[in-house]
């Protein structure tokens, strides 16, 4: 029988330069290679083993395509342009996980304006996002004095201006706030901050996101 990879219900799996690890136990470190993984009360607020899979550099992918004798027209190695694309937005993947890890073990699994937490801790999965308070589009960093961890609603709120957070993380809201939008903040008047005061968000990035959307300054 002669093996076709080009056949349907075939896959084929070529492997090269295999990295491995070896087992690290966990009484060689100090705690347990997970203790910042639990908040005081024992809850699961963050899985390392949630940031995927990683992904094929464009060497890899080309040096694939190159082994192949079948490519088609459409299939040819990508050009240095493709290829410089490629790696510049792995960059940003490789950015934006390790910008929300950092957010994650400083605030938990959950939104510090409402508290809501929506995830499934035993696939390592959960709603809230890292908010960057002064936009990176205007110049904000990935610093963690930069960042607060927001759910979806919060954090699109926010980048648009609904309301923003005095110095000391009172949440101001917009004269013309959508009245849902009042009531799903009812209750709550100022974001929760780190336990670690090098943790919180510094002034100057606030302040960048109230004057971008005209919040007026407190005398």
């Amino acid at each position: 029988m002669t093996f076709d990879s080009r056949a349907p219900r075939f896959v084929l799996l070529r492997f090269d330069d295999l990295e491995t690890f070896g087992p690290i136990a966990p009484s060689k470190g100090a705690e347990p290679l997970e203790a910042n993984a639990y908040d005081p009360d024992g809850k699961v607020i963050f899985s390392y083993f949630s940031l995927g899979i990683r992904p094929l550099t464009a060497e890899d992918q080309n040096a694939y395509l190159r082994s192949r004798p079948y490519l088609s027209a459409n299939e040819q190695p990508q050009s240095a342009f493709e290829r410089e694309r490629i790696e510049h937005g792995r960059q940003e993947l490789v950015r934006d996980r390790q910008f929300r890890t950092r957010v994650l073990l400083a605030y938990g699994a959950k939104c510090a304006l409402c508290g809501r937490d929506h995830g499934d801790p035993e696939r390592g999965i959960y709603e809230v996002e890292a908010c960057h308070l002064q936009a990176a589009s205007r110049g904000g960093s990935d610093d963690i004095t930069n960042a607060m961890a927001m759910c979806k609603h919060h954090h699109w709120a926010y980048d648009e201006g609904f309301f923003a957070l005095s110095n000391d993380g009172d949440i101001l809201r917009r004269a013309d706030m959508a009245r849902n939008m009042v009531e799903e903040l009812r209750g709550h008047t100022r974001a929760y901050f780190p336990v670690d005061f090098n943790l919180w968000p510094k002034a100057a990035n606030l302040m960048a996101h109230r004057s971008q959307f005209g919040f007026p300054e407190s005398d």
